[in-house]
This record gives structure tokens, C-alpha cells and sequence, in this order.
């Protein structure tokens, strides 16, 4: 999560619009902060993104323009490579779920 001077930064950065679609903040009432894992050690870059863009992002729909948009190789993203990773459930104590 970036800080609120970060995240004021980011958005001017990106004209206050969702890096992917470009729709306005003003127009959608927020943006999110979308967070694309980072290759190597040691966090992640954080993207201005609408709400709709944002979970596209997540379920790994987006297109190869897409993807340039926003600075990111296709066929790494397509491999899970940038997205978030999938909370796993948790083994109860004593007794496995699987």
C-alpha cells in the first residue's frame, strides 16, 4: 500500500486517470491502487486503476495491448508473473483440509 503523498504522486503522474483505460478519477468517484508484483526482491510498483480494469488485471484478462500500456511483457503476465498471488486457505490445527 503506498503512502498518501505516494499515492498523491502516482495519480498526478498519471493525470488523475486509470493507467489502462484512462477514464478520470472525477468520472468513477476513485481509483484503486493496483499493485503489480515485482520480479525481483523487495515489493511492488503500484498503478493507478479503475475498479473494472483493476480485476481484469487480477483474473489475468488482460490483452497484449493491455499489457503495453502499462509496461509489462505479456507472456510474463499471462504466466502470473505480475499478479498478486492466491490466498491459500489455512490448515485448522490438528486436521488438514485437504
Amino acid at each position: 500500500m503506498a503512502t498518501e503523498i505516494e499515492w498523491a504522486a502516482i495519480l498526478k503522474q498519471y493525470g488523475n486517470k486509470c493507467a489502462v483505460c484512462r477514464l478520470s478519477e472525477k468520472k468513477l468517484g476513485g481509483l484503486d491502487q493496483a499493485h503489480l508484483k515485482a520480479r525481483s526482491k523487495g515489493g511492488s510498483q503500484v498503478l493507478p486503476m479503475c475498479p473494472n480494469c483493476h480485476q481484469r488485471f487480477d483474473k489475468i484478462l488482460f490483452t497484449q495491448s493491455e499489457c503495453k500500456k502499462i509496461g509489462i511483457d505479456y507472456r510474463d503476465y499471462v504466466k502470473g508473473r505480475y499478479a498478486p498471488r492466491k490466498s491459500r486457505p489455512r490448515k485448522e490445527e490438528g486436521w488438514s483440509l485437504w
